[in-house]
């Protein structure tokens, strides 16, 4: 009897090759694996895009000596002489604000940062809307700052107490939320231009 028992028990411990059915239910585990991994997933990313989400980007340009007509074009371009020749002759640095979320957003603030952790700023500038604005859904705002001989003043003493040769300028975006948001551009002001008063 108990060798019986024994045979019989060897028998069960022996590697057996996998069955149809065996080979059938992994798949079936697997495929649901994935399933549930996609569904959740999904519900992460549903999530995180159900607010409102800003996107930021920064400009170079210039606006209109007599009006509030304005130019704009990405920061690693040099502006177009054709702009000076048709009045636009006061140099800016824009944001533009957009929102791509779904939900509303306020824009509490902007700001350039600045090497050295140095930050400029207008609370109120007259070039865009009177902050906080609100932007809907899919609405979009820039603002701008005039690159005038007080920035201009103040790009040299942070080129000096940074101890770089260029200034590079990027801007930050304070939401209603708390939140902000850098520029992934930057305008880069070189030490030649700063010394002709960019």
């Amino acid at each position: 009897m108990t060798s019986s028992v024994l045979a019989l028990y060897r028998a069960a411990m022996e590697p057996q090759p996998p069955t149809a059915l065996d080979i059938t239910t992994l798949v079936v585990a697997i495929c649901a694996a994935v399933v549930a991994a996609t569904a959740l997933g999904w519900q992460i990313a549903s999530w995180l895009l159900s607010g409102g989400r800003a996107k930021v980007e920064l400009l170079n340009g210039a606006l209109h000596q007599f009006g509030p007509q304005w130019i704009v074009m990405p920061p690693n371009k040099p502006l177009d002489p054709s702009g000076a020749a048709n009045g636009f002759t006061r140099r800016a640095i824009f944001v533009e604000v957009r929102n791509v979320g779904r939900l509303p957003i306020t824009v509490t603030s902007w700001q350039l940062k600045l090497p050295g952790g140095v930050k400029i700023g207008e609370l109120n500038s007259p070039n865009g809307p009177r902050l906080p604005h609100r932007l809907d859904v899919g609405d979009s705002e820039k603002w701008a700052i005039e690159v005038d001989s007080e920035l201009v003043a103040a790009l040299r003493a942070t080129r000096k107490m940074a101890k770089v040769d260029d200034v590079e300028v990027r801007a930050v975006v304070s939401l209603g939320s708390g939140k902000e948001i850098k520029t992934p551009q930057r305008i880069t002001f070189t030490a030649k231009e700063l010394e002709q008063g960019a």
